[in-house]
């Protein structure tokens, strides 16, 4: 079913009376922390202006890259990557999650000497980034050899390439229950999901 304008998305099950939490946003941060929240018993109503995972959260690439990050960034960057790897291994359902790190290729030595600058930064954090020369580079993309001056490489960088949205409904089963039982649901302009432990 496409939904549109003329055919919009209806809530027609009752809200539920009283939750310890709603969350506005049924985005990957949204449903993620109604997951942890239901996870340690708090009762949680999801609320989104359209669809569940709809929005950003089901147009990024679903790269989780360290690598190349501002400094202020990565003690966070680093705790969602590790974060990601604790609910790929709770779920039963694969969210796609993987750890085949990240690469950046470079055509030229001055880009060559911009990520090589970097490295200082992924020292600092123990990060396990390093650099690669273009023979390297070939091997690990097996495309086109010859074109790449090297690149720099963070083996623990990683990716997901499906919802976390869809993983979480399948985890809780019956008790994630979407309003529309796809996940949608409209409440005076509002769709909404309710999580109940």
């Amino acid at each position: 079913m496409i939904y549109s304008e003329q055919t919009p998305i209806r809530f027609n099950d009752p809200l539920p009376t009283d939750v310890d939490v709603v969350v506005i946003g049924g985005g990957v941060v949204g449903i993620s922390t109604a997951w942890y929240l239901a996870k340690h018993g708090v009762s949680v109503l999801v609320c989104d202006k359209g669809r569940v995972a709809g929005e950003q959260s089901s147009r990024n690439w679903g790269w989780i890259r360290q690598q190349a990050r501002d400094p202020a960034e990565l003690p966070i960057v680093i705790d969602s990557i590790n974060q990601w790897q604790t609910i790929a291994n709770e779920l039963d359902e694969n969210i796609g999650f993987t750890r085949q790190g990240v690469l950046y290729t470079a055509t030229t030595d001055q880009q060559l000497a911009e990520y090589e600058r970097w490295l200082d930064v992924a020292t600092q954090h123990q990060l396990d980034t390093r650099m690669l020369s273009g023979a390297e580079v070939d091997q690990l993309v097996g495309d086109k050899p010859g074109q790449w001056a090297g690149g720099m490489f963070t083996p623990s960088g990683g990716m997901r390439r499906r919802s976390l949205v869809n993983a979480v409904y399948g985890q809780f089963g019956n008790q994630f229950t979407p309003a529309d039982g796809a996940g949608h649901g409209r409440t005076h302009s509002t769709r909404a999901g309710h999580l109940r432990r």
